[in-house]
């Protein structure tokens, strides 16, 4: 594979992870890692932030490929929100997670929910990120008794034929259509941003203050931390969500019965705003907002705040 191509994945794989630390905003530590045992015997990792005791507990769901670490990016915000716990998981096959045979999105809805349990949390919000999406609206629409809220930053929505579908839509097919040479080609864009972090700004859609943002290296250093935390046990478990992502998804959009805000910024190049808005007209009553000049990067950068309000309720 040529060093070009290698440049390439990797700069969409940052990409798809979506979120930057805010800046002058050093990116905190991870916070209690631990993992939950679900009943099948499988391992369910996850980190908790803010408020370990706190009567709203939000579950999010981070970008591909990334890890649970990916919710640092929203500490910072958690100081205006002292009744929030933020609970964040590596899904199956992620990180350090143990892989599913048969991924899909209503499994991992039973899987957060027998996760809920074994955290003592009854009722929850969801928070996500980009390819998180697809994984908060199954688990809204799995468990509608349960779920109070949905806050989605930069959302993906099912591809559509002849339309912009966004910087990473090549390698989510090469992913559906040749999932082995996916890995090896994400393998490999892991050992080049690992040793020269700096490659993954090279072919990235960026606005200009998302090219700013990319001037401080704890920024870089930190995404590249998200693909290497995706990929540390292998690029399975990163391939197969990929291949599913464009969809169909086969979720029942138009069954999904509590709140649903979708946050979008109208430079979005990574995932175009027109899939939030395909979403607004597929879920009664979401609300779309759009965040005019902002990126797939700068969004939850600079409004993380925002998504927690919504979230939150």
């Amino acid at each position: 594979m040529s060093s070009t191509r290698r440049e390439f994945l990797a700069a969409s794989a940052v990409a798809a992870t979506g979120l930057l630390t805010p800046a002058g905003v050093a990116a905190p530590c991870e916070s209690r890692p631990a993992c939950v045992r679900l009943p099948d015997g499988r391992r369910l990792a996850y980190s908790e932030y803010g408020n370990p005791k706190g009567s709203v507990v939000v579950f999010y769901h981070h970008g591909l490929p990334s890890s649970r670490r990916e919710a640092e990016v929203f500490v910072p915000s958690l100081a205006d929100f002292p009744d929030v716990r933020l609970v964040a998981f590596d899904r199956p096959g992620i990180g350090t997670s143990d892989p599913v045979a048969r991924p899909s999105y209503r499994g991992w809805a039973d899987d957060l929910a027998e996760a809920a349990d074994a955290l003592g949390a009854s009722r929850f919000a969801l928070a996500g990120t980009s390819g998180g999406t697809p994984y908060a609206l199954s688990a809204a629409l799995a468990y509608p008794d349960r779920v109070t809220r949905v806050a989605l930053c930069c959302p993906v929505a099912e591809h559509e034929r002849g339309r912009d579908n966004g910087g990473s839509a090549w390698f989510l097919k090469l992913a559906r259509m040749t999932p082995r040479v996916a890995e090896g080609a994400l393998k490999a864009a892991a050992r080049l941003v690992a040793r020269k972090p700096e490659r993954v700004t090279r072919l990235l859609p960026l606005t200009p203050d998302e090219r700013r943002m990319f001037d401080d290296p704890a920024n870089v250093e930190l995404v590249v931390g998200f693909i290497l935390d995706s990929v540390q046990y292998g690029a399975d478990g990163v391939v197969a969500e990929a291949a599913m992502l464009p969809g169909p998804w086969g979720l029942p959009l138009c069954k999904l019965a509590v709140p649903v805000t979708l946050l979008h910024g109208t430079e979005d190049r990574i995932a175009p705003c027109w899939m939030s808005a395909k979403l607004a007209r597929q879920i009664p009553g979401a609300a779309a907002r759009y965040y005019h000049g902002e990126g797939h990067l700068s969004l939850p950068r600079k409004f993380a705040a925002d998504a927690i309000a919504a979230a939150v309720g």
